[in-house]
């Protein structure tokens, strides 16, 4: 009969089923060659890769918004992918120039998930979240296999190794290279492409195999009202209005800071705080701390007549913009504007009370627990501002960011896409804002890194070369 494993394929469609060889394992609904199909196929010659346990999702763009293709849920867009997920929306953001230059509008990339896949089969040197190996043309099709992989390979993609090429001649001869998956472990089995057709063998015993579940996150407390007897003064120039925002913030937070212990004039009096600041070394229950804590925060009132940030990730870009002092940032910012205006499109603002300069200094975590210092920077933000500004500065990595997000607001995709979307604001903001402005050694390494994540996004989007705004 004839083989057509790559039908073409209409936009925003889920990715084609591929034929089983004979003697694989399959389940309802696949198509199986029969045997006589099966050696006509491996009478010529094929390269075979090793097929991966993991999640098969596509990622494309519609009008500048990331979607993910789902074989179950279809085409979704990243604010109702669950918590479970969130690691594949901060991949899709942590690669969105390398993603855009390549697919734009008008393609799909196809991959196997692996983010979750301990859940399912143990790969314990598992090195990439996300293998690619299929490009799709919104109008001509897929690409060729080995087309496809040299093309992902080119943009920076992890894409599937060859275990075998030319003619197997039998299944026997290709069930030894199913052994040893390339990321330890046992191999699901192969995928063997032959011109544009492919193929799939699974190991029978693939659905007998072990299931590892991934440990849960210990939660953590809320911190206790500071019992320390050491007291720390901090001293506001005269007339400064941080005293006041100082003051009623320590009143207010209570355990979430160090605690008031008295005001005499320009001197305000507080507890020392015990613990480490944050840094990129911290446990994931740590982060988690963080996050619940900053939610806490969060809730809590106030009086005052802050200043208000602009509500939208794209007011915050436009601010940021005017600040740029470089003529090849301010031509190339346009279109990063409206990429971000597109995904913001529909989601909603919150605001509360932010503490306004959150980074590893004024965070102190203690058994367990965290705790927050310097309230005088507060100001009416929506939350995920913050929460994106702790994405950064925090100098935190993916399984970090997306803990600290759960903790949060658990649930609430919209709040993750919010989040990262004034991170990325954050990775022009910065470096355009402190200019010449002398920093500390971590924090310069900080900011460094946003304006190399600014510039490699600005270049993707923009087809320009941008220059650095720092010097030295």
């Amino acid at each position: 009969m004839p083989i057509t494993t790559y039908p073409s394929l209409v936009y925003g469609t889920r990715y084609p089923a591929i034929p089983h060889l004979a003697g694989s394992a399959f389940g309802d609904g696949d198509v199986v060659l029969s045997e006589a199909e099966t050696r006509a196929v491996l009478s010529r010659p094929v390269v075979a890769t090793e097929k991966l346990d993991g999640l098969n999702v596509g990622i494309s763009f519609v009008r500048g918004v990331p979607r993910v293709h789902s074989r179950v849920r279809g085409v979704i867009t990243l604010d109702r992918l669950g918590p479970g997920l969130w690691p594949l929306v901060d991949f899709v953001f942590e690669h969105l120039g390398p993603l855009w230059r390549l697919l734009g509008n008008h393609s799909i990339v196809f991959g196997e998930w692996l983010e979750g896949a301990p859940s399912v089969l143990p790969y314990p040197r598992r090195q990439v979240a996300f293998v690619a190996f299929d490009l799709v043309d919104r109008a001509r099709g897929f690409m060729r296999p080995t087309r496809a992989h040299r093309t992902l390979a080119a943009a920076g993609f992890a894409v599937p190794l060859p275990v075998f090429q030319g003619v197997a001649g039998a299944v026997e001869a290709l069930w030894p290279l199913t052994r040893t998956s390339r990321f330890g472990g046992p191999a699901e089995g192969l995928v063997l492409s032959q011109g544009a057709r492919c193929f799939k063998l699974v190991r029978p015993d693939f659905v007998t195999r072990r299931v590892v579940k991934p440990p849960k996150l210990p939660r953590a407390r809320l911190p206790a009202p500071v019992r320390a007897r050491a007291t720390v003064t901090k001293v506001f120039e005269p007339g400064d209005v941080g005293r006041d925002v100082e003051v009623e913030r320590l009143r207010l937070v209570r355990g979430l800071g160090p605690g008031l212990r008295r005001v005499e004039g320009a001197e305000v009096v507080m507890g020392k705080v015990p613990g480490k600041a944050v840094r990129a070394s911290a446990s994931l229950p740590e982060v988690a701390a963080v996050g619940r804590s900053l939610a806490a925060l969060h809730r809590v009132p106030t009086s005052l007549p802050l200043g208000a940030l602009e509500p939208k990730p794209s007011q915050q870009l436009r601010r940021a913009m005017k600040l740029v002092g470089r003529d090849d940032w301010s031509a190339a910012l346009p279109s990063l504007l409206r990429l971000v205006r597109a995904m913001e499109s529909g989601l909603p603002h919150h605001p509360v009370v932010c503490h306004g300069d959150l980074k590893p200094e004024h965070v102190r975590l203690h058994e367990g627990v965290a705790r927050f210092l310097d309230f005088e920077s507060a100001v009416i933000a929506d939350g995920a501002w913050e929460l994106g500004a702790a994405f950064e500065r925090l100098d935190l990595d993916g399984r970090q960011r997306v803990a600290l997000a759960r903790a949060w607001s658990a649930g609430d995709g919209t709040s993750f896409l919010r989040a990262w979307l004034f991170r990325l604001v954050w990775w022009v903001m910065q470096p355009a804002a402190l200019q010449g402005v002398a920093l500390s050694a971590s924090g310069a390494r900080i900011v460094a890194r946003s304006e190399g994540r600014a510039r490699a996004l600005l270049g993707a989007l923009g087809g320009v070369s941008v220059g650095r705004l720092r010097q030295g």
